[in-house]
């Protein structure tokens, strides 16, 4: 073993000295670090620094890596966006909201016929939240996509501060959302998000150097297509027979919402289009390393 484990104050974790972080962790090596980190729980590293090359390292020691999805956020371009704009930001708001807003915009338009296939008819009293839950889930989807751009411009204290207003501005948005009842209640969860939401962006916006207009152009398209197709499988779903069984009244407008929304968003935007297909086809690609996993403690004196 080319390493020493020495005992800390507490009585939980070992120091390891002696590791040599400079080349590449030996097969054998890796397994004694894994073992000690099972039986210790916490492994501190001194000295060895924090670079994407030494957390890549050892991460593959206590376990296998996993790419992220979006080559922007793997080492090394995540720890080098502290040297770009809010374009990563906005091409992974870009990639998202294309799916996340139409899933959304779906699930209010089909909420009857959804419910009753999940849940039984005996559940389709909550439909009517549903498309009241799509809209806080929209924005919520949203805002959390702020913290991995300014952590990774190097200021973690902004995504800090989100969560702290979150832990405040939610409750107080249930509490009071919950005196007009259930429906109150979901509506608190709307109004909430959209405080969080709006404060999110605005002191995260200022981090990553991003601007409200080209925020808006890169949600405009999804949204717009979005509710248009919303709105014409709710107009399908009305002229549809009465008797008809609720999985083939979803089969038959689950695929009418996904050819509109593809068809309106190839009318309006084109290049959305593209860009997610071109992203859909490189996603296996393995062209940079993949995203650290920590599984222990690095510690620079």
């Amino acid at each position: 073993m080319s390493f020493a484990l020495q005992p800390l104050s507490s009585p939980v974790g070992r120091e390891v000295v002696g590791l040599d972080i400079s080349t590449e962790i030996a097969p054998e090596t890796a397994k004694a670090l894994h073992a000690a980190w099972l039986e210790h729980g916490f492994l501190l590293f001194r000295g060895i620094g924090t670079s994407p090359e030494v957390q890549l390292r050892l991460s593959r020691c206590f376990g296998e890596l996993e790419p992220h999805s979006i080559p922007v956020f793997r080492h090394p371009d995540y720890a080098r966006q502290q040297d770009v704009g809010a374009g990563p930001l906005l091409a992974t708001i870009r990639l998202v909201m294309l799916v996340a807003l139409p899933a959304y915009a779906g699930m209010a338009a089909v909420a009857h016929p959804l419910v009753a296939v999940l849940l039984g008819d005996k559940w389709g009293g909550v439909a009517p939240l549903l498309p009241i839950l799509a809209i806080a889930m929209s924005m919520m989807t949203l805002q959390i996509l702020f913290a991995p751009a300014t952590n990774a411009r190097g200021v973690p204290g902004v995504a800090l501060k989100n969560a702290i207003m979150g832990s405040v501005i939610m409750p107080a948005a249930f509490l009071i959302g919950s005196l007009w009842g259930l429906d109150g209640f979901a509506w608190g969860w709307v109004g909430g998000m959209a405080v969080l939401t709006s404060a999110t962006v605005i002191l995260s916006g200022r981090v990553v150097g991003l601007r409200m207009s080209a925020l808006c152009r890169a949600i405009a398209p999804p949204l717009v297509a979005s509710l248009v197709m919303a709105a014409l499988v709710a107009l399908t779903l009305m002229h549809l027979p009465a008797d008809l069984p609720p999985l083939a009244t979803l089969a038959i407008v689950a695929t009418l919402g996904v050819a509109l929304y593809a068809g309106l968003l190839n009318l309006i935007a084109p290049s959305r289009l593209k860009e997610a297909l071109e992203f859909a086809r490189n996603r296996g690609a393995a062209d940079t390393p993949p995203t650290t996993v920590i599984a222990a403690k690095t510690v620079n004196e």
